[in-house]
């Protein structure tokens, strides 16, 4: 994602093997935090479901995040601004039509079932909280980085 100007450089350092070690030291330490964070709160609102907690919240942050993916694949595709984009993959004929489809499932089906999956596994809206809060943290950085290049996606 550094490399494509959606994260800071910082997070591009690659070693010898082309491993990107500063985004890779990032993750463990983030995780490590959000571990530590869930079982806080597990303790601080008396609950014990910490690891059906983090498996709600990365599985909400995957929901929102396929979502965005897949409407953006329809967006480039139906917008003549992102006609001439160079495609190193084209999705067969009709693909368009399924994609838009699973969008409106991402979003009204599944998504709605994670939240009452993890509100009732877990009791409450903790990983639900926590997996908006991890995903919406992302912004401010890509804005920070986009206007920091001369908005070149903006």
């Amino acid at each position: 994602m550094s490399m494509e100007n959606n994260l800071p450089g910082w997070f591009g350092k690659t070693n010898k093997h082309g491993m990107p070690v500063n985004g890779m030291l990032f993750v463990c330490i983030f995780n490590m935090l959000l571990v530590l964070i869930v079982q806080v709160s597990a303790y601080v609102f008396e609950q014990e479901t910490t690891v059906m907690t983090i498996l709600t919240a990365s599985a909400i942050g995957y929901c929102i995040a396929n979502g965005i993916a897949l409407s953006a694949y329809v967006k480039t595709r139906n917008d003549a601004r992102y006609k001439d984009l160079d495609r190193p993959f084209k999705a067969p004929r009709g693909w368009k039509y399924v994609i838009m489809v699973m969008v409106v499932v991402q979003f009204l089906v599944w998504m709605p079932c994670l939240v009452y999956w993890s509100y009732f596994l877990t009791g409450g809206f903790i990983a639900i909280i926590l997996g908006i809060i991890i995903l919406a943290s992302f912004v401010p950085v890509w804005y920070m980085v986009q206007k920091r290049d001369g908005g070149a996606c903006l």
